[in-house]
């Protein structure tokens, strides 16, 4: 057995014994619960959890089901046990590198991937890069619709009820679509991975002209763009890495004395591709010193 399948069985074997451990919640004991707090939780955890078990049963609480939070609470801590731990991370459980088909590979027996998982919670699958977290993520999200779900990610996945989304504004208006139908959703941000560096430039060109000796205008142009990348979203297409934006500024000013000016200004600006692509500002101002 290589070391990767030994690190896949491990997890495996793990995973199925905290599915049976919260099948079983209703009749565990408190000691039940803390062996598998001092075997399945992390250290950063484990300590916080200890004090609260003490906290209940000094408040003469019989049974760990008694408290309603307390079982959502493990099962949180459990799942991202597999964040840190060498053993069981999520990082061990993904495809190979020489393997790219993610039906290609098992990763549990039933469904433990998505059984212990609702909506509203919080998943991270972490690890090295090529090692298939991609992968792992179109399998969650195939088991999650299998279960009546939707499930919306940045990744393509030419499946039933998967809406590729690429903008906050699409993947808010899909929760929406999801909640009016009464379907549970999930989520998936697939990390974007870019090719070439990020670059910025900006530049502006002013002027300014005295029609009097008392009255002059003023005009001023900036804009600040950046540099295109291709990366995982927008099917590869070079896509500026920030909305570029565009300011005009025309303005004049009236002397009234030597130390004493008013002076107005208007401001134009313009941003691609954004929710509000237009903004307009008027301001006056008055000067004086001595």
């Amino acid at each position: 057995m290589t070391d990767k399948e030994a690190n896949i069985y491990a997890a495996e074997n793990r995973m199925r014994d905290g599915i049976r451990f919260f099948q079983k919640w209703t009749i565990l004991s408190w000691g039940d619960v803390e062996d598998f707090t001092m075997a399945a939780i992390r250290d950063t955890e484990r300590e916080s959890l200890f004090e609260l078990y003490e906290t209940y049963q000094a408040q003469g609480i019989p049974l760990p089901s008694a408290i309603p939070t307390l079982k959502r609470t493990l099962r949180v801590h459990f799942r991202s046990s597999f964040e840190t731990d060498p053993l069981t991370a999520m990082a061990a459980i993904v495809v190979p590198t020489e393997t790219r088909d993610p039906l290609s590979w098992k990763v549990f027996e039933g469904d433990p991937l998505t059984e212990n998982l609702t909506e509203g919670e919080y998943i991270r699958i972490s690890g090295p890069p090529g090692k298939g977290k991609t992968n792992l993520g179109c399998v969650l999200m195939e088991r999650w619709i299998k279960k009546g779900c939707r499930a919306f990610s940045n990744i393509r996945l030419e499946v039933p009820n998967h809406v590729y989304v690429s903008r906050t504004s699409e993947l808010l208006r899909a929760i929406v679509q999801a909640r009016r139908d009464g379907i549970s959703w999930l989520f998936l941000l697939d990390e974007p991975r870019i090719a070439g560096p990020l670059e910025a430039l900006g530049a502006w060109v002013e002027a300014r002209y005295r029609v009097t000796p008392r009255v002059y205008v003023a005009g001023r142009v900036d804009h600040l763009g950046f540099s295109s990348i291709r990366g995982t979203l927008f099917e590869g297409a070079p896509t500026p890495w920030e909305e570029p934006v565009t300011r005009l500024e025309a303005g004049g000013g009236y002397y009234v004395r030597r130390n004493i000016v008013v002076r107005a200004v208007y401001q134009y600006n313009h941003r691609d591709d954004s929710r509000t692509s237009e903004r307009h500002f008027v301001a006056a101002q008055g000067l004086y010193w001595f």
